[in-house]
């Protein structure tokens, strides 16, 4: 799990070596989050094989596994999309620009309820 709170530690994640296609996703999000003046209101988490929920929560505050406002176990991302074996989820936290960006490794050993969310989400999208 790579838990990237600041935009310095996002920053320093791109000069170490990063899993198959993350790294482009990630220079683009930091990109856009700077562009728009929301570099120090973003938060990255990247998702991985062998990570657990309870390091999700403990990293962010919440899982996303479970709505955070009827603790129902829906998603309730504010955008998700799949692009070069990640989904990429959005929540959108308060009317100041502050957001979560987690990043889901579409791959073996991922949480699977986590996984089959995701797919059913982009499948939802489409």
């Amino acid at each position: 799990m790579l838990d990237l709170p600041t935009s310095q530690s996002q920053l320093d994640a791109l000069k170490a070596p990063l899993p198959e296609g993350l790294k482009p996703l990630l220079c683009r999000c930091i990109r856009h989050a700077a562009d728009q003046g929301l570099a120090d209101l973003t938060h990255i988490l990247v998702i991985e094989p062998g990570d657990t929920e309870e390091q999700i929560v403990n990293a962010i505050g919440f899982t996303p596994l479970t709505s955070r406002i009827d603790g129902v176990r829906l998603p309730d991302w504010d955008a998700i999309s799949h692009t070069a074996g990640w989904y990429r989820l959005l929540y959108l936290v308060g009317n100041v620009g502050f957001a979560f960006l987690v990043f889901v490794q579409d791959h073996p050993g991922v949480l699977p309820e986590l996984l089959d969310l995701c797919r059913r989400g982009v499948a939802d999208d489409a």
